[in-house]
């Protein structure tokens, strides 16, 4: 018996989408950006028919841009990078990557990697920065406490100042009131001598 010949049917766009489990429109963003970089679909008029060696290819790009966080562009140039001779049927052949194509990829690839190397060192001036500012929020903070300490500590100063002023007043009419009495007492001792010498003397 003979063996059953396996057809690879084409695609559409949606089968694609509901495959992956992702939008037609990104579907339709990773065909163009595929296109740009040399890819070649089979087509039917202007109509792209996808088969499932595309649809692999589509699954590693939207796993680099879902897992690494790569654009579209750079997640392509890696796919593509990885098939040196990366190849899509049209019209029953292959289509092989020019040396052209392969040199622009490896520039592209490089272009990523200065790229990723770029965004490392900017997250990591991001970081510093971020601990610049929370070290200078915290130095405000000091700041503001030694200030208030200050603040209440001039406060309790003035108080006390206020506090001894009243003692001193006070103290000045004690001493004031005390030598009143004194004054008094002196004037009642002399009169009470001149009444004697007074009377004894007649």
């Amino acid at each position: 018996m003979a063996e059953k010949e396996v057809i690879d049917l084409p695609l559409g766009t949606k089968e694609i989408a509901d495959t992956l489990k992702i939008s037609e429109s990104a579907v339709r963003k990773y065909a163009l950006a595929l296109e740009k970089a040399g890819y070649e679909f089979e087509k039917s008029g202007t109509a792209r028919l996808f088969k499932h060696h595309d649809v692999e290819v589509f699954r590693k790009i939207n796993k680099l841009t879902e897992n690494s966080k790569l654009n579209v562009e750079y997640a392509v140039t890696v796919v593509m990078s990885r098939n040196t001779q990366t190849t899509s049927t049209v019209a029953g052949s292959n289509a092989v990557i020019s040396t052209n194509q392969e040199n622009t990829m490896q520039y592209d690839a490089a272009l990523m990697t200065v790229g990723t190397q770029l965004k490392m060192q900017q997250d990591l001036i991001n970081s510093l920065v971020g601990k610049l500012e929370m070290q200078s929020v915290e130095s405000d903070k000091r700041h503001k406490e030694l200030t208030e300490k200050i603040e209440k500590q001039s406060q309790d100063i003035e108080k006390q100042l206020q506090i001894n002023k009243d003692l001193n007043d006070k103290l000045s009419l004690s001493v004031d009131l005390i030598q009143k009495l004194d004054g008094k007492m002196d004037k009642l001792e002399e009169n009470e001598k001149k009444g004697f010498f007074k009377r004894l003397f007649g």
